[in-house]
């Protein structure tokens, strides 16, 4: 009996250091897919200045087409790597809230 209690006991340590493991694995990933989306979300603020500047500096025959498209490419670019970054951080989230024991069910799950 008392070695029973033992394997339990090991195996309990075992179980809870895996989830602590991955509770922790989830916060690591889920700060950095935050500061990434967060400095992504910066440089969108500064293209879409950069594009009132251009546009306006075409309007007025400063700069030529050719920059004004790639400001609005450039802006374009940014804005699709923010939605990828913000992607990245609500399933940071959802890792998270599974590692602490919350169940996910998604659509395709269902199926």
């Amino acid at each position: 009996m008392g070695s029973e209690m033992c394997i339990r006991d090991s195996n309990y340590a075992k179980t809870l250091k895996t989830v602590l493991k991955e509770v922790e694995d989830s916060l690591i990933y889920l700060d950095k897919a935050e500061k990434i989306s967060g400095s992504i979300k910066a440089q969108v603020d500064a293209l879409k200045e950069a594009e009132k500047l251009v546009e306006a500096k075409y309007d007025n025959g400063l700069v030529g087409y050719l920059e004004f498209l790639t400001t609005k490419r450039n802006l374009f670019d940014a804005r699709i790597n923010s939605l990828e970054a913000q992607r990245a951080e609500i399933y940071s989230y959802v890792n998270f809230i599974k590692a602490l024991g919350g169940g996910w069910e998604d659509e395709y799950s269902k199926q």
